[in-house]
């Protein structure tokens, strides 16, 4: 495919020609140049061959470059990615902890407000103030302490005791309150000296011996420790 000249190649031609007449000389180096002349389109043609083979390894090394160049730009991009899912697991997590320790928050304020109630309702059966709500129906019902009853008056006081009670409960603990307005319907706001307050809950009166109804008023809206509006408290206790 590819032809060596060297400079120590003979000709035939031009060895005849130094011994000959003018003319055969002439006719030897035409000869001579005719060779070299193939020779030379020989080369030519070797030297294209070179330079397509050159053009392909080329554009193969163009290709291969053009590959790798998209693989290490796919892997910048997973690891990208990997970082991203990583932030994101982190995020995750801390606002799981969070939402953690504010139900747990939630869960420990329930607990305080189910024991201030049980503890009202523990103090309110006690026999003094038994005897100091029994004093307070007694004036309501117009028969002063240590004073008897007649039998008129008895049968007028079993009619039903006017107004409600408001247990209200607020950042600073509850405090109970005595209203002449009928009971507020469930989930009513109702406004106290400036405060907006809805009715969470309408049961009986946490005082014994009062038929009275009784109001569990909350703050309005209604948060949890945590900062949000908290759903689902409007109940309605048994009569």
């Amino acid at each position: 495919m590819y032809r060596d000249v060297s400079s120590t190649e003979t000709h035939p031609a031009s060895d005849q020609a130094g011994s000959g007449s003018p003319l055969d000389r002439i006719d030897a180096c035409e000869i001579e140049l005719t060779a070299l002349s193939t020779e030379i389109s020989g080369l030519a043609s070797d030297l294209h061959l070179l330079s397509e083979k050159g053009r392909e390894v080329t554009e193969l090394l163009s290709a291969q470059d053009s590959t790798i160049h998209k693989q290490n730009t796919g892997l910048v991009q997973l690891r990208e990615e990997h970082a991203r899912v990583q932030a994101q697991a982190a995020t995750s997590a801390d606002a799981l902890r969070v939402a953690e320790e504010r139900a747990a928050a939630s869960d420990a304020r329930a607990a305080m407000l189910q024991r201030e109630l049980e503890e009202l309702s523990a103090e309110d059966t006690e026999p003094e103030h038994g005897a100091e709500v029994a004093a307070l129906h007694a004036v309501e019902g117009g028969i002063h302490p240590g004073e008897t009853p007649s039998p008129g008056e008895a049968s007028t006081n079993e009619s039903p005791v006017p107004g409600h009670l408001r247990l209200i409960l607020g950042s600073n603990g509850y405090r109970l309150s005595t209203s002449d307005d009928p009971c507020s319907e469930l989930g009513t706001h109702v406004e106290i000296e400036g405060e907006d307050f809805v009715v969470a809950r309408v049961g009986r009166s946490p005082l014994p011996s009062d038929g009275r109804r009784c109001a569990f008023l909350m703050a309005y809206p209604a948060q949890t420790p945590n900062g949000s509006t908290k759903h689902g408290l409007l109940t309605a206790l048994p009569d």
